[in-house]
């Protein structure tokens, strides 16, 4: 088949620099490799490899299997083909494949904006650019492997529907390579998340990166006046300073993490109390997060779960408060989390107001060196 295609984008790279029409072969499904050409080449058996100026693409006749995926190949694509037209094109290196259709539209690269990994030069001006230049209606920013360094704040503010997108937030076991680190060396947050016209916009997403803070940092995340977050495989660590948080949040409803680590902050993960303040349904799964020198979690809202968490090694797992006399928190869930190692106590519910309507199951709490009677700690008549 000759086909024309992938003219658009394909993780944020105009693929249309390396072809736009290839002949096919006869097979219904071919796989395709692309990766960005850092002066290294790949060899794929049976596949033909065409370099250009920035893509490696190599197209793989495949029967009933699927090729070996070369040493740091950035995406392998499926391409179904039916006569003359692609009925599916979808990256089979994502956990949860995507079809790239759904996303070609409104999808940039951070390199395309001038970011340069690993060489030490504030990258703050091309990620901003990637956030401009992406629609209206939003889209992905997607982060190829290295450090970037960030003397300002990444600022995602009045937009909708936004997702950034790493290769991975851990370095991997057998290359020691870096996943995606971002690294911020300001005295305000390293990503903001706002909407601060009086509109709440829904949709945020970061997805497979390290944040790295600093001693004078604020929170390194901070996400405001926003709905449906999403916190997929983020490591976040080193915001320091004295009740600085990772993670926080204000005004925020409907919170999903994955596989959330948060260590070596002040605080692991907050709410924003004050006048107006509210954070409501809330699920965290899985993850760890230790060694953070005030608290792991310190929350304040309603419909909130914890659930699988690995909390070790700062004075107090899990702190659970009220404001008093303007926001209750509400419909907490504690199940199935560990606890050790906490130097204060595993558990701290209700220290200011009252909690109303706990579930607290089937944790596992050892090691805890704080007064025994204060393991856990529950405050409010009403709990």
């Amino acid at each position: 088949h000759t086909i024309t295609a992938l003219t658009a984008r394909v993780h944020g790279y105009p693929v249309s620099q390396v072809v736009t029409t290839r002949l096919y072969t006869a097979s219904p499904r071919t796989f395709v490799y692309v990766d960005y050409d850092d002066a290294r080449s790949i060899t794929v058996t049976g596949c033909a490899v065409t370099r250009a100026t920035r893509l490696i693409f190599a197209e793989c006749a495949a029967g009933a299997s699927t090729p070996t995926t070369p040493t740091n190949t950035l995406l392998l694509m499926q391409v179904d083909t039916s006569g003359t037209v692609i009925t599916a094109a979808v990256d089979r290196r994502n956990p949860f494949p995507m079809p790239l259709s759904s996303v070609a539209a409104g999808m940039v690269n951070v390199r395309e904006y001038g970011a340069t990994p690993n060489d030490g030069v504030d990258d703050s001006v091309a990620f901003q650019a990637a956030i401009d230049a992406l629609p209206t209606a939003g889209g992905t920013v997607y982060l190829p492997r290295g450090v970037y360094n960030l003397a300002s704040t990444w600022r995602i503010v009045n937009r909708t529907s936004i997702t950034l997108d790493g290769i991975s937030s851990r370095i991997d076991s057998i290359t020691q390579e870096y996943g995606t680190v971002l690294s911020y060396s300001g005295s305000s947050n390293g990503i903001l998340i706002d909407n601060d016209d009086g509109t709440i916009r829904t949709g945020y997403s970061l997805r497979n990166l390290t944040i790295k803070g600093n001693a004078s940092a604020s929170d390194c995340v901070l996400v405001r006046r926003a709905t449906d977050i999403t916190l997929y495989n983020v490591y976040i660590h080193s915001c320091t300073a004295a009740n600085v948080a990772g993670l926080a949040f204000d005004r925020v409803f409907s919170v999903w993490g994955f596989n959330l680590t948060l260590q070596n902050n002040s605080l692991g993960m907050r709410t924003v109390l004050g006048v107006g303040a509210y954070f409501q349904n809330a699920a965290f799964v899985g993850g760890r997060i230790f060694q953070n020198s005030s608290s792991g979690i310190e929350m304040s809202g309603q419909g909130m779960s914890f659930i699988g968490i690995d909390l070790e090694g700062q004075p107090v797992g899990i702190s659970i408060s009220s404001q008093t006399g303007a926001f209750l928190s509400r419909g907490l869930t504690i199940i199935g989390n560990y606890f050790e190692a906490n130097t204060t106590m595993a558990m701290d519910i209700g220290t200011v107001g009252s909690t109303i309507g706990a579930t607290i199951q089937s944790n596992n709490i050892l090691m805890n060196t704080g007064t025994p009677t204060n393991v856990i700690r529950f405050t409010g008549r009403e709990f």
